[in-house]
């Protein structure tokens, strides 16, 4: 006769089954000794909601949001300086040219110095070049403006989406990325309704 195995851990102090026709019972009692093994591991080891996971999806809600702020608002900005609709066009190119550019830079930077560094100094950056539209005088400027701008963007957002995929346990990577993710789709809807609210204030 086969030996009969221990006893969930997880039920110390229940009687353990003596006999065959105990069998279905410890059966159920090991299934449930394993859900609750998961349910422990679901909310301990693989907790999704931490404080920093928190702060690094509200951070890039608040970048996001930043970035499409500005969608509605600088064709105007353009205009108000003397451009042209070709500058409007220049000053979004240049912009996703220096994102383009040097997104491969900051991961490389990313893996080899860390995500600290870089999420804080693009994040600088990003929003240094925000205040500073308001001293810009020139399309010029304000082209070479952009250029810094799109680096900034780089670092931020490459830093802030490494750091949340570090963050999320492997187990909810799927879903913590789906929740990181969502930040920066309200970001869409927020950012251009802000400016026009803001525009329409006057």
């Amino acid at each position: 006769m086969g030996s009969v195995k221990a006893p969930c851990p997880m039920d110390a102090g229940r009687p353990a089954g003596k006999t065959a026709g105990h069998r279905s019972a410890q059966r159920l009692g090991r299934g449930r000794c394993a859900r609750k093994k998961a349910k422990a591991r679901y909310i301990g080891v693989d907790r999704l909601w931490t404080r920093s996971f928190v702060l690094t999806s509200l951070g890039s809600l608040l970048l996001f949001s930043s970035f499409y702020l500005l969608l509605p608002t600088m064709p105007l900005f353009v205009k108000e300086l003397g451009g042209l609709e070709a500058h409007v066009g220049l000053a979004t190119g240049v912009f996703t040219i220096a994102a383009v550019a040097f997104r491969p830079v900051a991961g490389g930077l990313l893996d080899r110095y860390g995500r600290r560094p870089f999420l804080l100094a693009g994040v600088a950056l990003f929003a240094l070049c925000m205040y500073a539209y308001g001293w810009i005088g020139a399309v010029g400027a304000l082209l070479f403006m952009r250029f810094v701008h799109g680096v900034g963007w780089a670092f931020a957002t490459t830093a802030a989406a490494s750091a949340a995929a570090d963050i999320v346990p492997p187990a909810r990577r799927g879903e913590g990325m789906g929740w990181y993710g969502l930040a920066q789709t309200l970001a869409m809807a927020a950012g251009p309704m802000l400016a026009t609210w803001t525009l329409a204030e006057g």
